[in-house]
């Protein structure tokens, strides 16, 4: 399950720190604090439109949908993707890359996601599909998600909003644990991808969450 009922996520390619968060793709946006190596170096925190990265800007085309879908697990045996199993959701459309040693919890009864826990149960990456029943737009979800940097202590370090998806991540727990979200949003559904994980394993999550963000497609039921 998702940490918050206003879920948030993240753009393509862009990584949450301890103290903050990067983009892809010469972003404006930028972090508070040691950003994890990606491309290009940080900024300084602030909220922009970016360019799209590479897979952001899928071309959709409807789907005719699934009337009893189940979740797909694969390990790619190739080079780029060693070390990863491909989540695929059946019911939504959309697919990520997560590491192989996660394992899954019980899938829930609706086939919308599956939340996935590191070998220690200390980082976890939940994923979230949803039909669009109330019309949001992305611009309403991302005003949604920039709501908790005011809630039980969360602290939102890094947000940023290009086209039909929008990123935003930060610190909760007593500033002790990272989240680090990315929300696709379209008319017909809308997709979540949500990491937890303790500050102490950002040195070795960094690109871990870099390879799902650049792996995470939607699906064409977005659309």
């Amino acid at each position: 399950m998702l940490r918050r009922a206003v879920c948030s996520g993240l753009a393509v390619g862009s990584v949450l720190t301890a103290a903050g968060c990067v983009t892809l793709n010469n972003p404006s946006a930028t972090t508070t604090a040691n950003p994890p190596t990606v491309q290009p170096s940080p900024l300084p925190m602030t909220t922009a439109t970016i360019n799209p990265a590479p897979g952001a800007g899928v071309t959709l085309t409807p789907s005719t949908g699934v009337k009893t879908p189940t979740p797909t697990l694969s390990t790619p045996a190739t080079a780029a993707t060693a070390g990863y199993q491909t989540y695929t959701n059946r019911r939504f459309g959309y697919t990520v890359q997560i590491p192989a040693n996660f394992t899954p919890g019980d899938p829930p009864a609706n086939a919308d996601g599956l939340e996935f826990s590191s070998p220690d149960r200390s980082a976890s990456v939940s994923l979230a599909g949803e039909n669009n029943a109330l019309n949001q737009t992305v611009e309403s979800e991302y005003a949604q998600a920039q709501q908790l940097d005011s809630q039980d202590g969360t602290l939102v370090t890094y947000k940023v909003q290009h086209g039909n998806v929008f990123t935003i991540s930060g610190l909760f727990g007593s500033r002790q644990n990272i989240f680090y979200d990315e929300v696709f949003v379209g008319p017909r559904s809308i997709i979540r991808m949500e990491w937890h994980y303790p500050t102490a394993q950002k040195p070795n999550l960094d690109a871990t969450i870099q390879h799902a963000v650049a792996t995470f497609v939607p699906g064409a039921h977005l659309s």
